[in-house]
């Protein structure tokens, strides 16, 4: 485990700079039609991702856009070659400002970025020796110090080589809990989009009049056949798509226009550009009709109450309840957000950062109390953190308040099993909020919360609240804008 982490294995205080609720919001806008969740906080993502592999794979392939291979100029070898390393580097001593403050963004999207390079830069050259083209060996030797470059400037962290090692060891093991790596479910509605993206591709390709650069479209199958067994690749398909398929999107764009206005010009159009723009008109009907199911998913952010606390944090606020907060693994990302803004002193416990902050003790723990003893194809536990016990994350930094979800059975038990401990101060149809009897639950304790300012139903959480769906406090609100962030959801 990196060292760093190893000092933050206590209840998760993060100071939440203003940053952290700004970087929220935007990655989830430019990714959440990828993400099996419509909601702020169910985005699998990271700073590092987008950075890496958009810098990696758009700036790398930028000096070719016009010719099959070689450089533009001695001025373009210098810029492309040095240029993912800056962004690598900007990414890493990212990871040193902010050492302090957040977890390390140990994400594998650096990674990712990485490997995409290498399958394009080699497919690449690849091409060019089909092609028996003389700019072989300097494109080679350009591909090869880029590369280079690149890989030199990701050992540019505060860890070394440790950082990697560790993550190695991390994306080693099975992570069935999280859905942001389940397979894509291609026949449902969080499929939608994905069918747009194919069909888009596919209409691109068949009716483009430009050449096709096969290394891009090879490097676009791979990470869309990534994508379907994990849908938390699909940003980086979509990424990919966005720069491999603009200038076919473009030639079918003038060929519309152009077949308009010799339609416009014509008496009598020719039978087979009738049929054949025609067959474009009928894909692109389908292609608007599935964009036009997914507008509101897309059209505001919201937070859905059926999936997060949204009822239970204003009744937390009300009453001032804070202090070390267990809270359930889905909802933990939207909790820091409401804390750092209601209750900047609560700390909580655990959070979507998952292995980038915690050991797989640590998780297994929580686990252990969230999820329950379930099999190894439904849940990952290693036998260094010793055997099962759902009450050992009640003991763990002493908690104060347990917020869960109602349909975690192996929870709500464990709680029940555990009433001389703990009190019920809250639940609706979602959640239920409990409380240690001898905070709550002692009259001459300054937390005391007395019988009747406590809400305990079955109140039925559906609909959705605007973004960030903060209780209101009674005081100035934090500015909060949307940028970029992380977060990961388990399985439900």
């Amino acid at each position: 485990m990196l060292p760093e982490s190893r000092q933050r294995l206590r209840f998760h205080r993060r100071p939440f700079p203003d940053d952290w609720c700004q970087w929220s919001g935007q990655f989830n806008t430019i990714c959440r039609c990828f993400n099996d969740r419509d909601t702020p906080c169910g985005c699998d993502g990271n700073l590092t991702v987008g950075v890496s592999f958009k810098g990696l794979v758009c700036h790398s392939s930028s000096s070719r856009k016009s010719e099959i291979s070689g450089l533009a100029s001695k001025n373009a070898y210098k810029i492309y070659v040095f240029e993912p390393a800056t962004v690598l580097t900007q990414a890493d001593f990212s990871v040193l400002r902010n050492r302090n403050t957040v977890s390390p963004p140990a994400h594998g999207g650096y990674l990712a970025g990485v490997a995409i390079l290498m399958a394009w830069l080699g497919l690449d050259g690849f091409e060019l020796r089909l092609c028996r083209d003389g700019r072989l060996w300097p494109t080679v030797r350009h591909h090869a110090l880029l590369f280079t470059a690149t890989v030199a400037a990701c050992m540019l962290n505060p860890y070394g080589y440790e950082l990697h090692t560790w993550m190695l060891s991390s994306l080693g093991r099975p992570r069935p809990e999280i859905s942001g790596w389940a397979p894509l479910p291609l026949f449902s509605v969080d499929g939608l989009l994905f069918w747009c993206f194919a069909l888009g591709t596919f209409l691109c390709l068949k009716k483009s009049v430009e050449p096709r650069r096969w290394p891009g479209l090879i490097v676009m199958s791979l990470l869309s056949w990534q994508a379907v067994k994990h849908q938390g690749h699909l940003p980086f398909a979509a990424m990919m798509g966005s720069f491999v398929l603009v200038p076919h999107i473009e030639s079918v764009v003038r060929q519309l226009f152009g077949w308009l206005e010799d339609r416009a010009a014509e008496q009598h159009p020719s039978p087979d550009g009738q049929r054949s723009m025609g067959s474009i008109a009928v894909a692109l009907m389908l292609f608007v009709v599935l964009s036009c199911a997914q507008f509101p998913r897309q059209a505001t952010l919201n937070v859905n109450r059926d999936y997060h606390a949204v009822s239970a944090m204003p009744f937390m606020a009300d009453n001032r309840l804070e202090g070390n907060v267990l809270v359930t693994f889905n909802g933990a990302q939207y909790a820091l957000a409401v804390f750092a803004d209601s209750s900047p002193e609560s700390r909580i416990a655990f959070d979507g950062w998952f292995r980038t902050c915690y050991p797989q003790p640590i998780i297994d723990m929580y686990f252990d109390f969230i999820l329950g003893d379930l099999p190894q194809h439904v849940r990952y536990r290693e036998a260094s953190s010793g055997p099962f016990d759902a009450k050992k994350a009640l003991e763990y930094k002493n908690p104060d308040l347990v917020l869960i979800e109602c349909e975690r059975k192996n929870s709500v038990r464990t709680m029940e099993a555990c009433s001389a401990e703990w009190c019920l101060l809250y639940q609706d149809s979602l959640a239920q909020l409990w409380g240690r009897r001898s905070i709550y639950d002692d009259q001459q304790s300054e937390r005391f919360l007395p019988e009747h300012r406590r809400h305990r139903s079955n109140d039925l959480q559906q609909g959705r609240v605007a973004w960030p769906a903060f209780p209101k406090t009674g005081r100035p609100a934090r500015r909060i804008e949307l940028t970029l962030g992380n977060s990961g959801a388990a399985v439900r």
